[in-house]
């Protein structure tokens, strides 16, 4: 049984995986789609999350695969910022694919010992005293996961937020 079992594959579930594994705890990441998603919802990293990254020795990999933009706008505004001044290790913008960030993420996780199991969507949920129970759907075939502790990163229609009455 996982300590910790995290709906989604997106990158906060793969990065929350990871920190997870570094601090010995036993995780597994189920991810509804089956392969990874090509296309991407977002395209750009900020100067925090890459200086985040370099804390585990991984912004350089982010780097290699993006391009630095010293300058951007935010919203309507007709100037450019200058991320120079933000004070980041990283005073840039990266343009980079989420497609991207999230293969350099799963690589990561499963690199430190996270199981990412895809094609595995999660259809209800059961609260016990000491762990929780998850129904699982795979192909045609349902089984029960039972982990300490469940983590909904499965995004605006997450299963597991509406199954905990949380507000999607």
């Amino acid at each position: 049984m996982p300590d910790v079992l995290i709906a989604g594959a997106g990158p906060v579930g793969l990065w929350l995986a990871a920190e997870l594994r570094l601090h010995g705890v036993v995780v597994t990441v189920m991810e509804r789609r089956a392969a990874p998603d090509g296309r991407s919802r977002a395209v750009g990293m900020q100067a925090g999350t890459l200086d985040t990254f370099a804390t585990r020795g991984l912004a350089q990999r982010f780097i290699e695969r993006g391009t630095p933009v010293p300058t951007g706008h935010f919203g309507a505004a007709t100037t450019r910022l200058d991320f120079s001044t933000v004070g980041a290790v990283h005073p840039f913008m990266l343009a980079l694919g989420q497609s991207v960030t999230e293969q350099l993420l799963e690589e990561h996780a499963v690199a430190v010992g996270a199981r990412v199991l895809r094609g595995e969507e999660i259809v209800s949920l059961t609260q016990g005293p000491d762990a929780g129970a998850v129904a699982i759907r795979a192909g045609g075939t349902h089984r029960t996961v039972q982990a300490r502790w469940l983590v909904g990163c499965d995004g605006t229609r997450s299963e597991v937020r509406r199954a905990a009455g949380i507000d999607c």
